[in-house]
């Protein structure tokens, strides 16, 4: 074989890759274009956006999944550039074969969803994130994990908890065995806690439904959620807004979502109303419990 004689020859992975490509030898062609990342460096580049375009086609999809759950060295590198290519199918057939061979890490998983947001692809998002969770019950709850039983992971449609400075975020208990996010404000000015969750909901009418206290609590206007399409260009709603509540309360949010493009997906952000600068200064610590939207 030319390739056990010349094998850091970039011209024979070259010509093999070609040939196997060629042939329908899918998976032979993957480990020549593999080992050509490493033999060729500076086509790299070239080379990695060819893999990616490859990758539009299941089949060389499959055969490159089958080379990839190997942990080749070029295996994130590959990934990665199915993802960036702008190319939807390249990146689903890649991942969606690596998941299918139980190949597919968390971050690897959560790289790609993300990656389905960023393009507006809300609904492969939301199908593609729930078919991952283990155990999901029939009709998932929205928002996903509303009563903080888990740890936020920030990753899919589950709470993103953004690192701010002068925020502090943990999960406490509510009692009777429920838990509530818990966020603690350390003086500082903050516009968004960080606290937010993406949502797929369909157009028409909703209503948020909450329980929140606080403890300590010292903000100019309270705190209050929004609602926005994912375009970022339209506020649907603001409100459910508390200020002081030393024992728990109930707070809702009625809104509608508008029809057509750019709010095919929304998000959920807690934020803080009071005008930019010092009035934005918050102390002390707001409770959250048992977020729900339902019709």
């Amino acid at each position: 074989m030319p390739a056990t004689k010349s094998p850091r020859d970039p011209n024979v992975r070259g010509w093999l890759a070609t040939r196997a490509l060629q042939s329908g030898r899918y998976g032979e062609a993957a480990a020549h274009l593999d080992a050509l990342l490493t033999v060729a460096p500076a086509q790299r580049a070239q080379l990695l956006k060819l893999v990616a375009e490859l990758a539009q086609a299941p089949e060389f999809a499959d055969a490159l999944a089958d080379h990839l759950v190997a942990q080749p060295l070029w295996r994130d590198p590959i990934l990665r550039a199915a993802s960036a290519s702008g190319l939807p199918g390249a990146a689903d057939n890649l991942h969606g074969a690596l998941r299918a061979r139980g190949g597919l890490d968390p971050a690897e998983s959560a790289r790609w969803i993300e990656g389905m947001l960023r393009e507006g692809r809300w609904g492969s998002a939301y199908a593609r994130w729930a078919s991952g969770l283990d155990a999901a019950p029939e009709r998932l709850p929205v928002p996903w994990n509303g009563d903080f039983g888990r740890a936020p992971s920030s990753q899919g449609f589950d709470w993103r908890v953004r690192r701010t400075p002068g925020v502090l975020f943990d999960r406490i208990d509510a009692g009777g065995g429920r838990h509530a996010a818990r966020l603690r404000f350390l003086g500082r000015p903050v516009a968004r806690p960080g606290l937010e969750v993406p949502l797929l909901l369909g157009p028409g009418e909703h209503v948020l439904r909450l329980r929140a206290r606080t403890l300590g609590l010292r903000s100019d206007q309270g705190l209050e959620w929004t609602l926005t399409c994912s375009d970022g260009r339209r506020r649907i709603a603001s409100g459910a807004r508390v200020r002081e509540a030393r024992e728990w309360i109930a707070l809702s949010l009625a809104f509608t979502v508008p029809a057509g493009e750019g709010c095919e997906g929304q998000w959920l952000r807690l934020v803080n109303p009071a005008p930019r600068g010092v009035a934005q200064t918050l102390r002390g610590e707001l409770h959250l419990a048992d977020v729900s939207i339902g019709d």
